[in-house]
């Protein structure tokens, strides 16, 4: 049972008659004047003080397991080889939600099978994987993932900044999607490990629209380059997109908040010195 549910509930009240030697006033073990009884208290003013029953109901307090790191893995079909990077997956099951023939959850042993679909669709599974986790190739080296047309970051509510773009992120070429911390708690910054979600991050993912003129390009390398102890720095054509599509800001340069504290996110406001934020980076 809830709180307020308990706290509304008559039933589970108990009257208890104030002193008269001290003012009526709230308590600090959590009981307090009775609104309602006190429009039609005595010329006293004397009023009764209610106290929840707290023993009769006991809240429980789940705490998340921390998620073990996943192994990175390469599995190659006739076709196809799929690379998996467990450190960069954050768990959005896009894949085995939608082909759980190619990626089998909770078995022991072999679990993604390339050859179950056809090339084309594991080149689909893998685009839609927001972290780039998943990665594929074709054996014939014909193929590759093509660069998006347009360079996004995707806000998410509550969650990570998720890019779409040939990315550099510190100078390493980490392919076409990421998703980077912005809860300031990730154990492998700057990428998001989840941890947004044991420590119950809370940011918007839909922040108001900026004015702002359409970009002459809207592709090309995009540079994402983490401060030492402060926000990722942004350099390249990009579109900040809200969590339903909308776009936010239009621009060639910025500085993304990576320590959970902006009051402007997804944008830095330097709140990261005033927190003592600390991370890696240039």
């Amino acid at each position: 049972m809830a709180y307020w549910q308990c706290a509304n509930n008559p039933l589970l009240w108990e009257r208890r008659k104030p002193r008269s030697s001290y003012p009526i006033k709230p308590r600090s073990n959590g009981g307090f004047i009775d609104p309602s009884f006190a429009a039609h208290a005595a010329p006293t003013k004397k009023m009764l003080l209610y106290t929840p029953r707290l023993h009769l109901f006991r809240a429980t307090l789940r705490i998340p397991k921390r998620r073990q790191p996943m192994a990175t893995e390469t599995v190659r079909g006739r076709t196809v080889t799929i690379h998996f990077d467990g450190e960069r997956c954050i768990h959005s099951r896009n894949c085995v939600l939608s082909h759980p023939d190619v990626f089998v959850p909770n078995v022991v042993g072999e679990w993604i099978h390339p050859d179950a679909v056809a090339p084309e669709e594991v080149a689909l599974i893998a685009r839609n994987c927001p972290s780039g986790a998943i990665r594929y190739e074709y054996n014939d080296g014909t193929h590759s993932e093509p660069a998006p047309v347009a360079n996004l970051v995707h806000i998410r509510e509550n969650g990570p900044l998720a890019f779409t773009a040939p990315l550099l992120i510190a100078g390493k070429d980490e392919g076409m999607r990421a998703t980077l911390c912005r809860c300031g708690e990730s154990h492998n910054k700057p990428f998001c490990d989840h941890r947004h979600v044991e420590c119950g991050f809370i940011a918007t993912g839909e922040p108001a629209e900026r004015k702002s003129e359409a970009l002459p390009h809207r592709d090309g390398p995009l540079q994402v380059n983490p401060t030492r102890n402060g926000p990722l720095h942004v350099i390249g054509n990009l579109e900040v997109v809200s969590g339903t599509g909308r776009t936010i800001d239009r621009l060639s340069e910025t500085w993304l908040c990576r320590c959970g504290h902006s009051n402007n996110k997804p944008f830095c406001d330097g709140s990261h010195k005033k927190v003592g934020f600390q991370a890696d980076g240039e």
